[in-house]
């Protein structure tokens, strides 16, 4: 019965009266309420006109009278008899014939499913899918078979279905959206059950929008080299403003530069990824490089919430000396715009460099000492080290041996002479640096007896005077003429008995000819105090030579280990001609004009050769 209530004329009944949710053949009973709201008391008979279904339940007979401000209750019965709708009216009228009615109605239950009016997806990046889930519930006793109709691009799953009585299912509505828009659009929802069958509509509505990422233009520089283990956290939007985002520090692309490191070293910087529209957005990154890449990617996501920020950790870390680094990174928002963020290093060449690469210290009296200099220039702009090969019983000594050189400074590396045999000495010290390139400092000397070191100084001051004042063409015929008719006294040392190992040549005739008089007078003789001339310097071979000075293996297989095995290996032989025993060591070859490593091993690496002996050298090639 609805609770509404009408007063006409004085007396109060119900607006209408109403039988829900009835079966056929049961009986069903309301309680219905008549006033008397009149200032005198009446007299009032009651009945039910219309659907024999609707019967007042122990009707008075006679005409009942009610006070001022009394009730009448009346018990009125629904029977029905039939699978249909019922309708009636109560009828109240008082002794002097004022008549007063109340519609009374029983419809046939409705079958239809319960959903919402309407369903709100919200909003969501364009390319992504949008779902929402609608209710359907079944409040009839019996079974109802449903199917839901959706515009595009509206899915539903499942679309149709049976709901067993008292039942109620979820639906999933999903919207998958291409432009940036607000999609609305009509559901229907069909059931059929028993004998009723109808529709019932849902409106739905969705919202797409074109996400915006940005990177920030400020690099937070991590100096440490340690892994990282605090990136990739999200912060979100509060208060309606994005935090320490002003507009001016976003952009599109980014330029990361890591700038020069040295070989072995790691470099690290911090890029901000910032969306700044509302919607959650999925993105992808490409990394492109040639090669192989130098760039290490930290904290690689694939979602992005709405109006919130997270890092991307860059780290680099350079190949091979003296290359350069130029990698992109794209980074592609799905259903948005895109980022490129360009990054940028150097690999520092070490570079070492000595101010004269060969020292001659002339003649020294065996077991004497005689120390030169040279100056060891660190000409890159990173700190390298340095080692000086050194032998048993090396008659050539570098103080310091190794260390370390900051960059762009400059050392002074004393080399001391102290033959221990008279003879001539020829050795290579090789300077190694596991940063840069070997270098090769050559020393040569002649140790020689005490007569001619007592009298070499004078004797060279003399001939040189005596060189200044003639004609270079004719110094040397005249020096020669005044030898022949001056020859060596007995008991004279010679420079043949004096040094068993002779000197070798000049490496470069280009320098022989750039040196001084002084520092190479030539073949001239010099004069003991008793005017007996010295004897002249001679050229002499060098304490080692080789077969071959060209190894060329023509054109070889590359690529698998089988066609590289199959490359011919060749020999070539090195003789020792001094009369001390000669240590060969073949340093590891360094890198080619294109920054590989030389594809050629030689075996063995190290040997030892007594005077007179001499050794064979395998080298192979693996390109």
């Amino acid at each position: 019965m609805s609770k509404s209530k009408t007063l006409e004329h004085g007396l109060q009944l119900p607006a209408s009266i109403n039988f829900k949710a009835w079966e056929d053949g049961k009986s069903y009973t309301k309680t219905v309420s008549i006033g008397n709201r009149r200032d005198v008391g009446v007299k009032l008979s009651v009945a039910c006109d219309g659907d024999p279904a609707f019967q007042i339940l122990d009707a008075p007979k006679q005409p009942s009278f009610l006070g001022p401000g009394t009730s009448l209750q009346l018990k009125l019965q629904f029977r029905p008899t039939a699978e249909q709708d019922f309708h009636g009216t109560l009828i109240v009228q008082d002794e002097q014939g004022t008549t007063c009615t109340a519609p009374i109605a029983a419809f046939l239950p409705s079958l239809a499913p319960h959903v919402p009016s309407e369903l709100n997806l919200g909003c969501v990046a364009i390319a992504q899918a949008l779902s929402a889930t609608l209710p359907i519930a079944n409040s009839s006793n019996v079974e109802v078979m449903w199917r839901l109709s959706l515009p595009a691009p509206f899915v539903a799953t499942p679309e149709f279905g049976v709901l067993s009585p008292k039942a109620t299912i979820a639906v999933e509505v999903t919207c998958t959206m291409d432009f940036a828009k607000v999609y609305t659009g009509e559901a229907v929802l069909k059931y059929d059950a028993d004998k009723q069958h109808g529709a019932v509509p849902v409106q739905l509505t969705a919202r797409a929008q074109l996400p915006q990422f940005y990177v920030t233009s400020k690099q937070p520089k991590v100096k440490s080299v340690s892994p990282s283990d605090s990136v990739g956290r999200t912060v979100r939007r509060t208060g309606g403003s994005f935090d320490n985002l002003p507009p001016e520090s976003l952009s599109t692309t980014l330029n990361v530069d890591f700038g020069e490191l040295a070989a072995g070293q790691t470099a690290r910087r911090v890029v901000t990824l910032a969306n700044v529209a509302s919607v959650d957005a999925n993105y992808t990154l490409q990394h492109a490089y040639l090669g192989k890449p130098c760039i290490g990617i930290a904290n690689v996501g694939a979602f992005l919430a709405g109006n919130s920020k997270s890092t991307l950790e860059l780290a680099y870390s350079p190949r091979l000396p003296g290359s350069a680094c130029h990698e992109d990174i794209h980074v592609q928002v799905q259903g948005g715009n895109s980022l490129t963020i360009h990054c940028h290093g150097n690999c520092a060449q070490a570079r070492l460099q000595l101010e004269v690469d060969e020292i001659g210290f002339g003649y020294v009296a065996p077991l004497a000492t005689a120390t030169k200099t040279v100056i060891l220039t660190n000409s890159s702009a990173l700190p390298v080290l340095f080692q000086a090969s050194s032998f048993t019983n090396d008659p050539f000594t570098v103080t310091p041996s190794s260390g370390e050189l900051d960059a762009l400074e400059q050392l002074t590396l004393h080399v001391e002479y102290k033959p221990y045999a008279a003879t001539t000495y020829y050795h290579v010290i090789s300077i190694t640096s596991p940063q840069a390139p070997p270098l090769e400092l050559h020393c040569h000397g002649t140790a020689a007896t005490t007569a001619i070191e007592t009298n070499l100084n004078q004797h060279r001051s003399a001939q040189q005077r005596y060189l200044e004042g003639l004609p270079w063409q004719s110094s040397t015929s005249r020096l020669a003429a005044e030898a022949q008719q001056s020859p060596i006294k007995p008991g004279t040392p010679s420079p043949e008995s004096s040094a068993a190992t002779p000197a070798p040549a000049s490496r470069s005739t280009s320098r022989k000819n750039s040196r001084s008089a002084k520092d190479n007078p030539g073949p001239i003789s010099f004069k003991h105090k008793d005017s007996s001339p010295l004897p002249e310097a001679t050229s002499t071979p060098a304490p080692f030579t080789l077969d071959s000075n060209v190894i060329n293996f023509g054109q070889c297989a590359f690529g698998s280990k089988k066609k590289v095995a199959a490359i011919p290996a060749q020999s070539f032989t090195l003789a020792n001609h001094s009369q001390d025993e000669l240590a060969v060591h073949w340093p590891a070859l360094w890198l080619d004009q294109n920054g590989e490593e030389a594809p050629f091993t030689i075996s063995p690496a190290t040997a030892r050769l007594s005077p007179g002996d001499d050794v064979v050298f395998t080298i192979r090639a693996a390109p």
